[in-house]
């Protein structure tokens, strides 16, 4: 489950940067911008089309059109997550004391491709981790210590799919009609996962929950549980 928390978290670095510069900067350099921050978050690139859709109630936002994330150069061609586009609000009055609340954050029909090399490194494991900066096990962001970590009510995925191809055993697995629902409110409160999917085709449901969002989300060891509803 960590490697959904991972890519959750480096979608929320670009949504924070495109609900900012959707209201300051021309269009034309938005997606530059965004670009450079999940690069500079992940060691990956990102491109995203179609227009940038500004809201200002009920929260402050952006949706996107089509955004992809490429691969581990060491992986296959295709993109690490590939989404029809994403949609994020922000906590306006949060905003204006410094911190970062996104109370929503969707991703629309998201193909994701998971890969783990035959030496053993996986595509979801970035090679500057956004969450060793985003907020570190004692609840701060780490370039940034003295102000909240990002923290996000509710995120969804709908219509995904995943595919994770182990290159060691040449095995496939696939997963189709994913329906996820995220949720760390606070980083030193729980984080709550919520999934349906059919997986090799057969229906799964599991509810999961991490007792602490950050050190999970830092790789740090902390309790997991997960059962089937």
């Amino acid at each position: 489950m960590r490697w959904l928390f991972r890519i959750i978290l480096s979608l929320m670095l670009l949504a924070v940067v495109l609900v900012a510069a959707v209201f300051l900067l021309p269009a034309e350099r938005i997606g530059a911008l965004a670009g450079d921050q999940l690069r500079a978050a992940t060691g990956r690139e990102v491109t995203f089309g179609g227009r940038l859709r500004p809201s200002l109630y009920p929260n402050i936002g952006v949706s996107t059109g089509p955004v992809t994330v490429s691969n581990a150069d060491w992986a296959s061609a295709a993109p690490l997550l590939q989404a029809e586009g994403l949609s994020v609000g922000l906590d306006l009055g949060a905003l204006l004391r410094g911190d970062v609340e996104i109370k929503e954050l969707g991703i629309r029909a998201p193909r994701i491709t998971l890969e783990r090399a035959e030496d053993g490194r996986a595509n979801w494991v970035f090679d500057t981790q956004a969450g060793a900066t985003a907020a570190g096990p004692d609840g701060t962001e780490g370039a940034q210590a003295g102000r909240r970590a990002l923290t996000i009510g509710q995120a969804t995925i709908t219509d995904g799919a995943l595919s994770f191809i182990d290159h060691g055993t040449g095995r496939t697995q696939s997963a189709e009609a994913v329906e996820a629902t995220l949720s760390f409110p606070a980083v030193q409160g729980p984080a709550t996962l919520s999934l349906e999917a059919r997986v090799n085709g057969q229906p799964v449901s599991l509810n999961a929950t991490a007792a602490a969002a950050a050190p999970f989300l830092a790789g740090d060891d902390t309790a997991l549980t997960a059962e089937r509803p």
